[in-house]
């Protein structure tokens, strides 16, 4: 979960992110200011890491291969994904450093049953990591980029001859007209609990998809009424909640048919 702080338009800071294991009672609460992840179990503070950047995002890993599951954290912080085991006391606990470009920070990560590990952010794609060999299993390329839409278009103002290809093509290199594909932050990644071959990623904006990472397809998208302020997954069930900035909270439950995410079983619309 992810508390965010809007401080001016189109500029988004988090302030607190926090990661909780289902089964426990214990939790790591990242102060993005501080550049510090708290562990607690319950009421008691078991111990501060201290990391180099602001801390965005952090999640428990959940392969047992690691040692015990509640032992293990992913954290990212600017332009890196850090690894931190909290039975270690050298290194002040990290046990990996991943470090990524320079200026693409990263806002998001998650691990599935099987250990790997994915990461997003300013760049728009969803990195997959082996935890074996801290190599990349996967990397899908600006999987947040998606076509704007004829009804999109209209509530911005846009006129529907702009559609056409060949004259969007001349208007984009002749006017400082944006071209009508929209890109947007990944800010939030689940991987699926049915099958985690699939992965639930989350932008800024108010579209969550899904999709097959390995072969770098979506399979199904659907979109609040506003940009999402917050974005979770059920621990053991593919249903997901969103919280948008009008106030409305949106859950959707997807089910699998024949072995594969195909069907949205529902959609319960926001309460205020």
């Amino acid at each position: 979960m992810c508390i965010f702080s809007q401080t001016e338009p189109f500029v988004t800071q988090i302030m607190h992110t926090v990661a909780l294991i289902g089964t426990l009672f214990q939790a790591a609460v990242a102060n993005s200011f501080c550049k510090s992840v708290d562990v607690y179990d319950q009421d008691i503070h078991l111990r501060t890491l201290r990391t180099l950047w602001n801390p965005s995002s952090l999640n428990f890993i959940q392969n047992k291969s690691h040692g015990n599951e509640n032992s293990i954290l992913a954290v990212t912080e600017g332009c890196q994904l850090t690894i931190w085991d909290l039975r270690m006391k050298e290194k002040g606990g990290c046990l990996q450093r991943i470090c990524g470009s320079v200026g693409d920070n990263l806002y998001a990560v998650c691990s599935s049953s099987t250990g790997s590990i994915a990461v997003g952010g300013a760049d728009r794609t969803v990195t997959i990591y082996d935890p074996r060999r801290w190599s990349a299993l996967s990397r899908w390329v600006h999987c947040s980029k998606y076509e704007v839409s004829l009804n999109d278009m209209r509530l911005a103002g846009l006129h529907p001859l702009l559609l056409i290809p060949q004259l969007q093509q001349v208007l984009c290199t002749t006017t400082s007209l944006t071209p009508l594909v929209k890109e947007t932050v990944i800010t939030g990644l689940a991987f699926s609990s049915i099958d985690s071959d699939y992965i639930y990623v989350q932008g800024v904006d108010y579209e969550v998809f899904c999709g097959q990472w390995r072969e770098s397809v979506k399979v199904f998208s659907f979109r609040g009424d506003s940009n999402w302020l917050g974005f979770s997954k059920c621990s053991d069930r593919d249903v997901l909640g969103g919280w948008s900035d009008s106030g409305s909270i949106f859950v959707a439950d997807i089910v699998a048919k024949d072995s594969e995410i195909d069907t949205l079983k529902g959609l319960v619309n926001g309460v205020p």
